[in-house]
């Protein structure tokens, strides 16, 4: 009813730990660097 529509939302299902050689991964590093990202993009048109 709000938010975003289940058809909007995608998962692309990489793991980063298993790819933190293109990926940063917070669990791959053992916690020992303190950061965290998170993107969400709003696409025109779509």
């Amino acid at each position: 009813e709000a938010g975003i529509p289940k058809e909007q939302i995608e998962v692309s299902g990489v793991c980063t730990c298993c790819h933190f050689d293109w990926l940063f991964s917070h669990r791959a590093t053992g916690g020992r660097r303190g950061n965290l990202a998170g993107v969400i993009t709003l696409m025109e048109g779509e």
